[in-house]
């Protein structure tokens, strides 16, 4: 399942975002961990982020180990494939972004 923090603008979202969300979700829940999406389209991230444009979301990580945050990352990341860019930021979160090359 996947929840949607109060507050989180999904207005705009790419329909890449929504699948990779699901892919996440199905990575997370199998080992155990809720999806909670932080941010889509809202927020504040850097000039030219991907998330102003619905290509980008933030997945929160506060509640997996932090042993086990670059395993889930590397999971999700093997799972969507060379079209996405999968980020752990250690501090809160794990990016994903829709950006082929």
């Amino acid at each position: 399942m996947i929840t949607i923090k109060g507050g989180v603008n999904i207005a705009g979202i790419r329909p890449e975002i929504t699948m990779a969300l699901h892919v996440a979700a199905s990575v997370l829940v199998d080992n155990g961990y809720d999806t909670v999406v932080t941010s889509v389209c809202d927020g504040k991230h850097s000039r030219g982020s991907l998330h102003y444009i619905g290509c980008a979301a933030d997945i929160r990580t506060r509640h997996i180990p932090k042993d086990q945050r670059q395993s889930m990352r590397d999971m999700i990341a093997e799972a969507l494939g060379a079209q996405f860019d999968v980020v752990l930021e250690e501090s809160s979160h794990i990016h994903i972004e829709f950006q082929p090359k």
